[in-house]
């Protein structure tokens, strides 16, 4: 009988690419939503919630994101990407390292529908087949320039890119912020009450993890977790955020390189039809982006006016590449 196959030095391990990405477009899916919203008391006249023109509105970003990966992150083993039922994204659906997941196969049945990311990225580890060391991606993240598998692992250590909340500041903040950076703060004052000492919070970019350690936080936080998840909607008082969470936890159970780096930009087109100045700004960083590459990129909110000019941008960056 012939022995069994070692396992895979760390720095040889398949590293998959995981997307939340959904059709804002799709009718059925905004008459779902909304009829959901209908059923939220006070919720159907939140604008961040029911505004699914500007939230929702696409210009096929992920195949933008897919694209910038198989051109500057090769070792990238497959793609998953996770949708409502029935929906396909603009991508080769043919390519058999572009895989699709349905909600239903990775959530439990009693949280479905949910229109909230927040309850939905605790289940990605559940993905079938899914490397123990994985990337968790936005649909607009792109890779800009060649990107190593080190960037995100190496050694047996993840590398985690961000900075560490501190407990004056997250109270600070959940006391007079709204919207993601109330929710950041409140998940850092829950860990700060755990015991954690250091928490982490991820830069605006790929996330890496670890499988194994996804499982960790739901053992031992399963109560919030389960209330956490339960919600349709992102609630600025009682989501979490997943990365956070995930981040502390690999600080605390594995050695990891923490890293504070400015190699993740964000390119947010808020606000750039109704200011001169604005669109003059963005029009500048669009021509310095030539010229000096950041790592990953993040470009956000392009409006239908801006769209075209957009994506000349990217398909001229990724047909010369750097």
């Amino acid at each position: 009988m012939s022995a069994p196959a070692a396992p895979a030095a760390p720095d040889l391990e398949p590293i998959d690419l995981v997307y939340l990405w959904v059709d804002g477009s799709d009718p059925d899916f905004r008459r779902l939503k909304r009829a959901h919203l209908v059923g939220e008391a006070g919720r159907l006249d939140d604008a961040e919630l029911s505004g699914d023109e500007a939230r929702y509105l696409q210009m096929g970003e992920i195949a933008y994101s897919v694209r910038s990966a198989r051109r500057f992150a090769p070792w990238i083993r497959t793609v998953f990407v996770v949708v409502k039922p029935g929906q396909k994204p603009p991508l080769d659906l043919d390519d058999p390292s572009i895989r699709l997941v349905e909600e239903p196969d990775i959530l439990p049945a009693e949280i479905l529908p949910t229109f909230a990311s927040p309850s939905i990225e605790p289940f990605v580890h559940r993905i079938p087949g899914l490397s123990e060391v994985f990337v968790y991606a936005n649909d607009d993240f792109l890779f800009w320039r060649p990107t190593p598998r080190a960037y995100f692992y190496a050694d047996g250590r993840l590398c985690l890119r961000g900075r560490h909340e501190s407990r004056w500041r997250a109270r600070l903040e959940a006391a007079t912020h709204r919207g993601h950076t109330r929710i950041v703060a409140r998940t850092a004052l829950m860990l700060f009450d755990l015991g954690f000492r250091r928490v982490h919070l991820p830069e605006h970019s790929f996330h890496v993890m670890r499988r194994s350690t996804c499982e960790r936080v739901w053992r031992e936080l399963d109560a919030p977790l389960r209330a956490a998840v339960a919600l349709r909607f992102r609630d600025d008082d009682r989501s979490l955020f997943w990365q956070s969470l995930v981040n502390s936890f690999e600080e605390r159970d594995h050695p990891t390189r923490t890293v504070r780096t400015f190699d993740a930009v964000l390119l947010s087109f808020a606000h750039v039809e109704e200011s001169r100045w604005i669109a003059a700004w963005i029009r500048l960083r669009m021509a310095v982006l030539r010229l000096v590459a950041p790592r990953t990129l993040c470009v956000n909110t392009v409006p239908r006016s801006w769209q075209a000019r957009v994506r000349a941008f990217l398909d001229r960056h990724y047909a010369t590449g750097r």
